[in-house]
């Protein structure tokens, strides 16, 4: 059995996103983070990709989830949502 995954951490430059970038680093794992910015975590490891995009943008999403064994979703949605062309508070 494969301990060592390759894991991809949609929001990774959020406090919550680069905290399980670390952890599944330390943990062995191969990490793709994807995020708006995500180039700013290079450096952290041989193990780390980053991809930039949007987590909204089907296309970004598709080509990041490619290869992946698992996905960790730690995004920030914010406080407001779009509806019906209104933005709901």
């Amino acid at each position: 059995m494969r301990t060592n995954r390759n894991i991809l951490v949609v929001g990774a430059t959020g406090g919550p996103g680069r905290a399980a970038v670390e952890h599944l680093l330390r943990a062995g794992h191969h990490v793709t983070a994807f995020a708006r910015s995500a180039g700013r975590l290079g450096g952290l490891s041989e193990r780390l990709a980053t991809i930039d995009g949007d987590a909204t943008n089907p296309d970004d999403v598709d080509r990041a989830v490619r290869g992946q064994d698992a996905v960790l979703g730690t995004e920030h949605v914010g406080r407001s949502v779009a509806v019906s062309g209104r933005r709901a508070a």
